[in-house]
Parts: structure tokens; C-alpha cells; sequence
């Protein structure tokens, strides 16, 4: 049951990413229809408007008596105004030859009409706060204390593409595990454990910065020492490396690549003093715990 509710929830937060960006692309997409079915009549206007230039008038002196002014003033408002005599546009600009354009009988996007069963935004956003305060994704959440449990609800919750999950944290619904390239994480309280593919199990200090650094595509307020266990972790676990292989190339795409993760391997980062020290796991595994004290 909770397995099935967080791919459930999963499910839910990609449909609202990919209706939320499907919309953005299909009001473009409208918007230049309109710009398009329109450049018909707008142009014609836009030359209108640059050959109309105003009458000159000439200015002449005429002298009136009062009482002639009078009788004028009183005719003139005695009279119904008349309507305007003003050139008229044409009723439609195209010839008989020539189709008129849809969007003068129904709006572009009023036509752009959503099969009743596709879901809207809104409703998939309602389907996804549904999931995330049922019971059993309640107390998948209490597993994890501190920021664990802060920043696994917001990956699991957001809908903004925020998470990083290609130099970060992903979750694998059939395993129902956490992976951080190709190793599993664990979490002891707040700190962060990586169990390695050769069976080796180290931990990290778990920073509010380093928390940055391995979920968010845009991380805010790490120190150095986040930085340096962020790189320890990326060459662990292969993260940087295509298919999270060690035999291939690294993959370097997008803005936390070259304004972070590039940076850190291009420069020398200074060596710090390594102490281990024994924790235990969630699960009451031994582990060692890498400690990363610059000084």
C-alpha cells in the first residue's frame, strides 16, 4: 500500500510538471496563430495609417456681425448633429477568392478545447495534495527526521523542477530506495549514509548546505566544506559519469554543472583532515562516518 502510494504520488507530480509546461507551449503556440491569422488586417491598417497625412487648411480672417453670430449659435443648436462622414474600412479585407481566417469566427485559443477526461492543472495539483496528506505517505514521511524528512517531502511535493536528480537525488519506486548516482542513500537522523556498490558504507555530516547541494538544481547558502563533501560524493558514486559508469565520460549539462560542480574539479580543492567515527544507520546497521574538518 505506501509503495503504490508514492508511485501514485510520483505519478501525480510529473502529470502537473508536464501540464504546467504543455500549457505554457500551447498559449505560444496560440499566440503566434493569432499574430499570424491577424497580419492581414493589421497590415493593411499600419499602411493606412502611414499614408494618411493631415489637410492642410487655410487660415482666413472673417469678420461677422454680432447679430449674424447670433442667429448662427442658436441655428446650431437647434439642428440634430449628423453622423460622421469619415471613411469607412471595408467590411473584410480579402477578396472573393480568398478564405476567411478561422479565428474571425470562433478565438484561437477559446477553440482550443480539452478532452473532458485529460485532467486540468488544477485538478491535477488537487490530485497530488490529495496524495500527499493521505495516511500512509504520512507515515512513510516519519522515517526521516530533520532535514531528511524536510527535503524528501519537497521532492516528493514540488512541482516547480527544483530537484536535481541527475547530479542529486533520485528515488526508484520499485526498489523504494533513495540513490545518489550509482549508490543507495540511507539517512541516520539528519546525516546523510552512502552504501557503495563494493559494500562500503560512508557517512557525511548532514549541513543544511549540503542538503543544498544534493537536491536542489539551484542550491543556496553551502560553505566550502559542503562543497568538498559534495565532490567526495560525486566521485563515489559516479555521479558526474554517464549511466553513473566509472569506465565512461563525464556528463556535463546545464547551469549546476558549469557554475558548480565544474568549478570544484577544475580547481584544487584543499585536502581536509578525515576522522571516522562509528554511527549506526536507520536500519541499526555499523557504518563509518566521514568527518570533514577544514582548519
Amino acid at each position: 500500500m505506501k509503495q503504490r502510494l508514492i508511485e501514485d504520488l510520483l505519478d501525480a507530480r510529473k502529470s502537473v510538471k508536464h501540464k504546467y509546461i504543455s500549457l505554457k507551449r500551447d498559449f505560444a503556440l496560440a499566440e503566434r496563430k493569432s499574430e499570424q491569422h491577424l497580419k492581414p488586417i493589421t497590415q493593411p491598417l499600419k499602411q493606412l495609417l502611414t499614408k494618411a497625412t493631415p489637410q492642410n487648411f487655410k487660415r482666413e480672417n472673417i469678420k461677422h456681425d454680432s447679430a449674424d453670430v447670433t442667429s448662427s449659435t442658436e441655428t446650431l443648436l437647434r439642428t440634430p448633429l449628423k453622423a460622421s462622414t469619415a471613411q469607412r474600412i471595408p467590411k473584410t479585407l480579402y477578396s472573393e477568392h480568398e478564405e476567411q481566417p478561422s479565428f474571425l469566427d470562433t478565438s484561437v485559443i477559446a477553440d482550443t478545447t480539452r478532452d473532458d477526461e485529460t485532467p486540468t492543472l488544477d485538478e491535477l495539483r488537487a490530485e497530488l495534495s490529495r496524495a500527499g496528506d493521505h495516511p500512509s505517505f504520512t507515515e512513510f514521511l516519519d522515517q526521516y527526521d530533520g532535514l531528511a524528512k524536510i527535503y524528501v517531502e519537497q521532492m516528493f511535493r514540488s512541482t516547480e523542477n527544483e530537484f536535481d536528480h541527475r547530479y542529486g537525488v533520485r528515488y526508484i519506486p520499485e526498489a523504494n530506495k533513495f540513490y545518489v548516482g550509482d549508490s543507495e542513500l540511507d539517512f541516520d537522523k539528519q546525516d546523510l549514509v552512502l552504501k557503495l556498490p563494493t559494500g562500503d558504507t560512508v557517512a557525511y555530516n548532514g549541513t543544511p548546505g549540503l542538503y543544498e547541494l544534493l537536491f536542489k538544481r539551484q542550491p543556496l547558502g553551502y560553505k566550502t566544506a559542503d562543497e568538498n563533501n559534495y565532490r567526495d560524493i560525486l566521485l563515489r558514486t559516479n555521479a558526474i559519469r554517464r549511466h553513473y559508469n566509472p569506465n565512461e565520460q563525464i556528463q556535463g549539462t546545464g547551469k549546476k554543472y558549469s557554475s558548480i560542480i565544474k568549478p570544484l574539479f577544475s580547481t584544487r580543492v584543499s585536502v581536509p583532515r578525515i576522522q571516522t567515527s562509528s554511527v549506526s544507520t536507520r536500519k541499526g546497521k555499523g557504518i563509518q562516518m566521514l568527518q570533514l574538518n577544514n582548519k
